[in-house]
């Protein structure tokens, strides 16, 4: 008996030092509805997660930490000093958005680090687990051992669990306006030598993610590029910094990275209506938004500023009247005010935004076309350079809101270094400052400063309608991938609405798909700065077709996704007080659907004005078929497509008067 306790002592002896050599700590965190999982883990001293979704894994144990300028990296001799659990979930309203109430749900766990050896530095991981995904980030606590942080890379990693198909912006480097298409590929594909802009779109087994930012605030802009020993494994790559190609970001201590997301549904659909960006940003401090003003804007640089050319004051205010006219409440006045257009993109850093150079004075009275628009009840944007605008922002923004302007569109090469990022961030308080909305081109992808900064209104970030004007480009399959992708970070400025589709009797555009297609871009399109860019005449030869772009809201109540597949096909609708809407946009191919309308309220009966291609629209594209009936929430639809083509519906209670 004595001989088998000694045995049975020593083996747990045994037992004890074995398990000694691998030092383990693991933190667990589901979401609400118990279908999402993060394990948080700090395995001998590394500090890594991994994600589940039904409890199948779709991210194994993934490494986390940072490589550091002039300092040894934080990422190795990791232990856990702390931990604190928390529950969060209270509904709020946007100023403006997809929806008017966002439920913010989720389960957090903070995890207190610190290096084990000197200097031993203190960070903090913070998870968020909601319904819709994940939420992580690091923050950087007030600390004797650290007092600035000057960060070369961030060693985030995403190590998927199988060679998922995705769908990858692969852009050439970190200056860029992403104006790209989304390749569709597996990982164990992507290019060793690529980097990927953000959001990327991954289908696993058992449901659908993306991967994006949020809150990018003081901060470089996030990338990914595949990993050398894994070729299922993504890492971070921060956007560096102007003339310092081994920096990204210079900040001081106690600071917070931008929130590294995972969106997650089971459709790719969910994915759209999810609100995890909004969610993930600071609630505004605006206490009047009334200046705020949402809506549709004509936009005459697309259709070549027809029918005058050249831009200048008796054009502007031939749109004005157009736009009075039809009640459609902005104009932008696109470049070519200031200066010349070419001179604008030249010479940035010596134009004058100030005042109008001599070539334009007898040609552009920018004062005049803002008064004439006030006169007419039309709001007027100015388009700026953002290297000038960088240059003047403190004398421009109060002067251009003197002048009567609302809006400032300002245009870029395209940048996320953290410079730019907080002159982004700069521009945007001072725009508010100045009651003025913002539109940013040439702009890096959105992650949600619209809700702090309400006056954000929309970025463009996309292969838009423009390249029509010089490519052959965008494709229809292109136009139905980007919901699925570029939309799921924010608003996109795409310039819908194309209704001189070729272009040959007026300029050299030439827009694929059909006009109904346009049409129902102004459903699945999320802008709230909507753009109307094809030229007067070509609208009013069309009154039943624009009188569904003029009529539409640009922010809505309710926001669902019926039916769709990433570059394949969409069907959306979305609700504005008790009218809704619906588009539907399909690829090259052509396609037939039934479409429930289970979404309407139940016992009342809505007058649907239907547009649907011609039965010819695949040779004439311009070709739009109008009816309309009665329809219930038991009326299952039938939305007929040709290639390239689309289907938008208004419904209205029969009740409501026009």
């Amino acid at each position: 008996m004595i001989s088998y306790i000694k045995f049975m002592i020593m083996l747990s002896l045994f037992i004890l030092l074995l398990g000694g050599c691998v030092q383990k700590e693991d933190f667990n965190v589901v979401s609400p509805n118990g279908k999402v999982s993060v394990k948080f883990s700090v395995l001998d001293g590394v500090a890594q997660y991994s994600v589940s979704y039904n409890n199948a894994g779709i991210i194994e144990p993934s490494s986390l930490g940072f490589q550091l300028k002039d300092s040894q990296p934080i990422r190795d001799g990791i232990k856990v000093i702390g931990t604190e659990r928390d529950t969060y979930d209270q509904t709020w309203k946007p100023v403006w958005g997809k929806r008017t109430e966002i439920r913010n749900f989720y389960n957090q766990i903070t995890v207190n680090l610190q290096e084990s050896e000197s200097p031993s530095r203190k960070i903090d991981m913070v998870f968020r687990v909601y319904d819709d995904g994940v939420a992580f980030r690091y923050f950087f606590p007030e600390q004797e051992s650290m007092f600035d942080l000057t960060i070369q890379s961030e060693d985030t990693s995403f190590n998927f669990s199988e060679n998922f198909n995705c769908y990858a912006l692969q852009l050439g480097g970190y200056t860029t306006p992403y104006e790209k298409e989304f390749d569709e590929i597996v990982l164990e594909d992507i290019d060793s030598e690529s980097i990927i802009g953000l959001p990327l779109l991954l289908q696993t087994s058992s449901c659908w993610m993306a991967v994006t930012e949020a809150n990018l605030t003081d901060y470089a802009g996030m990338y990914l590029s595949p990993a050398e020993e894994n070729s299922r494994t993504l890492v971070s790559k921060l956007s560096p910094l102007p003339g310092d190609q081994d920096l990204a970001v210079r900040a001081s201590v106690p600071h917070n990275t931008p929130w590294r997301v995972l969106m997650i549904g089971e459709r790719p659909g969910d994915l759209i209506e999810s609100d995890l960006i909004e969610n993930l940003n600071e609630p505004t401090t605006f206490e009047d938004v009334s200046w705020i003003k949402p809506g549709l804007v004509l936009w005459p640089w697309w259709n070549g500023r027809l029918p005058f050319g050249e831009p200048h004051t008796v054009q502007m205010i031939h749109y004005i009247n157009f736009a009075a006219k039809h009640g459609i409440p902005h104009l932008l006045v696109d470049a070519g005010w200031y200066s010349l257009e070419r001179d604008a993109w030249k010479n940035p850093d010596s134009e004058d935004i100030l005042t109008m150079e001599e070539t334009r004075k007898n040609k552009y009275n920018i004062h005049a076309v803002i008064q004439y628009g006030k006169d007419k009840g039309v709001d007027v944007h100015l388009w700026v350079h953002g290297a000038s605008l960088q240059r003047q922002i403190d004398d421009a923004l109060p002067l251009y809101a003197k002048w009567g302007a609302v809006g400032i569109k300002v245009d870029s090469y395209g940048r996320d270094d953290q410079e730019w990022v907080n002159f982004v961030h700069e521009f945007a308080q001072k725009a508010a400052d100045n009651r003025l909305m913002v539109n940013f081109h040439g702009a890096y992808k959105p992650t949600g400063i619209r809700v702090t900064y309400p006056n954000f209104m929309t970025r463009e970030g996309i292969l838009g309608l423009e390249h029509s004007k010089w490519s052959d480009k965008p494709t229809p399959k292109h136009n139905v991938t980007i919901p699925f992708t570029r939309m799921l970070a924010g608003p996109m400025d795409y310039t819908p609405g194309a209704f001189d589709l070729d272009g040959t009797e007026k300029s050299s555009k030439q827009v694929h798909g059909t006009r109904t297609h346009q049409l129902a871009m102004y459903v699945v399109y999320y802008s709230p700065l909507q753009m109307v860019p094809d030229y007067p005449e070509a609208y009013e030869a069309a009154p039943d077709e624009f009188a569904f772009i003029k009529n539409i809201p640009t922010v809505w109540d309710d926001t669902k996704v019926l039916a769709g597949h990433p570059g394949d096909f969409i069907v959306m609708v979305r609700r504005k007080g008790e009218r809704w809407y619906m588009g539907s946009m399909t690829d090259e191919n052509p396609r037939k659907l039934s479409v429930p309308l289970s979404f309407l309220d139940q016992g009342m009966k809505y007058t649907a004005t239907i547009y649907s291609d011609a039965l010819d629209a695949d040779k004439y594209p311009e070709h739009v078929i109008m009816e309309k009936i009665d329809v219930t929430s038991s009326t299952v639809l039938s939305v007929v497509m040709v290639g390239g083509g689309g289907h938008a519906v208004s419904l209205k209670p029969v009740e409501t008067s026009d």
